[in-house]
């Protein structure tokens, strides 16, 4: 979410969203009656597909990304 606060970061935040277009998207989400809302679609499709890997994958890959 693009604040005060993420401005101030030096390092790359490539799935930044506005407070308003983060708005626009949890609402239509409840509009759909979703189970879940996630937001960016990006960001949540590679969290979704990360979650179906066995941990001795997942952990490693969780750190590598982190260190980025």
């Amino acid at each position: 979410m693009k604040t005060p606060m993420t401005d101030k970061n030096t390092f790359a935040m490539p799935f930044l969203l506005t407070p308003e277009q983060a708005a626009k998207d949890i609402y239509e989400g409840l509009q759909r009656n979703s189970f879940e809302v996630y937001f960016p679609f990006r960001l949540g499709a590679i969290m979704k597909v990360l979650r179906m890997l066995p941990y001795a994958l997942y952990f490693p890959v969780m750190r590598r990304m982190s260190k980025r």
